[in-house]
């Protein structure tokens, strides 16, 4: 086999794919780095 090659369709699914994966980590990361905002409200109405 030669050099890899996409087709523009193969590229574009790709590129989608990319875009999902990268959109699901910062998703993760945002409601991690909140660890529960609930739960500190909940704490801040006992005080």
């Amino acid at each position: 086999m030669g050099p890899f090659r996409l087709t523009p369709q193969e590229a574009r699914t790709l590129t989608v794919l990319l875009l999902i994966l990268l959109a699901g980590l910062m998703g993760m990361l945002m409601w991690g780095g909140d660890s529960e905002p609930e739960d500190n409200m909940v704490v801040n109405q006992h005080d």
